[in-house]
């Protein structure tokens, strides 16, 4: 049974039913991987392939569910106690919530349920890395919590970006690995966490809309998942940010205005994001 171990970078919020228990949940992994099995392959065949759904025959197959054609286990290799940490460690008004600590470490492991597939094992091989680098667990993973990352992984930025040039990341996704570097992952986290936010839909620090919603908002029931992700990296000079600028069909939203915003609002992030040229379109 194929394996990797992944360690937690900064505080992962993750729990079953029972929210003051974090755990690693092969659940909540697989939906991690559902949404990169999207950013990668686009539509449903991919997703279908791999994690299988209850709406295969507007998908071309025989019935309306589908199987998941591949089966995850995790377990836990060292067993920290979970501690709370500040959701936004840059306002701690904000609350605390009990998180798996920062070197809390599992194996994941898996088969396939279904016929070996040669396509499936190729697809899921690299949903699988691009989660390892570029995505987290738990909530609050789009402003850096739950940064998972590869046990005794510390590459040079430019390796780092190289691999990634082996994954079919599509070209409105931009990813950067940003110029601070810190040597304690929870400084960055203060950072990813400290942006803008106005009435409704993120207004941020001017009058108006930021078309698009770039950096996501909540409103009653209504919400949006940031498009910029943000997440830790550890490399060769120490740990750095790394922002993912999802701009799929549009979702993106008008980014130049958000950062100008965090600008005005003097937050660290915006110099960052400039520096990595993502105030461009």
């Amino acid at each position: 049974m194929p394996a990797i171990q992944l360690e937690f970078l900064t505080p992962c919020f993750c729990a079953g039913v029972d929210r003051t228990k974090p755990e690693v949940r092969a659940a909540s992994i697989r939906g991690q991987l559902r949404f990169w099995t999207r950013l990668l392959y686009g539509g449903p065949d991919g997703e279908y392939l791999l994690f299988g759904g209850v709406k295969g025959k507007l998908h071309g197959y025989p019935d309306e569910a589908v199987a998941s054609g591949v089966v995850f286990r995790v377990q836990a290799v060292n067993s920290p106690q979970p501690r709370s940490f500040d959701l936004c460690p840059h306002d701690s008004g904000k609350g605390q919530r009990p998180a798996l600590p920062p070197g809390a470490r599992f194996d994941l492991r898996w088969f396939e349920r279904l016929r070996h597939s040669e396509d499936r094992i190729s697809r899921l091989n690299n949903v699988l890395l691009t989660w390892e680098l570029l995505g987290g667990l738990g909530a609050r993973t789009t402003r850096a919590a739950g940064s998972v990352w590869p046990v005794d992984y510390s590459p040079e930025v430019a390796d780092f970006m190289q691999k990634l040039k082996g994954l079919p990341i599509p070209s409105s996704v931009r990813v950067q690995v940003l110029g601070r570097t810190e040597s304690d992952p929870e400084t960055l986290r203060e950072i990813a966490t400290d942006t803008v936010k106005g009435p409704g839909r993120n207004t941020g620090a001017t009058k108006g809309l930021l078309a698009g919603n770039p950096l996501g908002f909540a409103s009653g029931q209504e919400r949006k998942a940031s498009p910029l992700k943000l997440k830790v990296g550890r490399y060769a000079d120490g740990y750095r940010l790394i922002a993912v600028a999802d701009n799929r069909d549009g979702r993106g939203g008008d980014l130049p205005a958000a950062i100008r915003a965090l600008q005005q609002r003097q937050k660290p992030l915006a110099d960052l994001l400039i520096q990595a040229g993502l105030d461009k379109r």
